[in-house]
């Protein structure tokens, strides 16, 4: 009884391990001197996620040189974000 336990865990704990890796984001981005919203539009496609901003915030933005294969979404992020005066946050798929 105990063995039929731990098998049962331990499927179920492979079966939410999985799951979650599925719904992870990961992007492909290269982009040299581009504007940030060449950025967003890149990573818009590949994920589903939506960018909400101020046009007159992201205009004055610096540009960006992102270069990352199947890099983590948050990463993509951190890197686009670097060295702005800008910040970003995540609800649901919306940035």
């Amino acid at each position: 009884m105990l063995m039929m336990k731990l098998t049962a865990f331990l499927l179920l704990a492979g079966s939410l391990a999985a799951h979650a890796d599925s719904h992870a984001q990961v992007v492909s981005i290269f982009e040299k001197n581009a504007p940030l919203t060449k950025s967003f539009r890149a990573i818009e496609k590949q994920t589903g996620y939506t960018f909400v901003y101020r046009k007159v915030l992201v205009e004055n933005a610096k540009k960006v040189t992102v270069n990352l294969r199947d890099a983590p979404l948050a990463q993509v992020l951190d890197v686009c974000f670097q060295n702005q005066p800008l910040s970003y946050s995540v609800l649901n798929n919306i940035i």
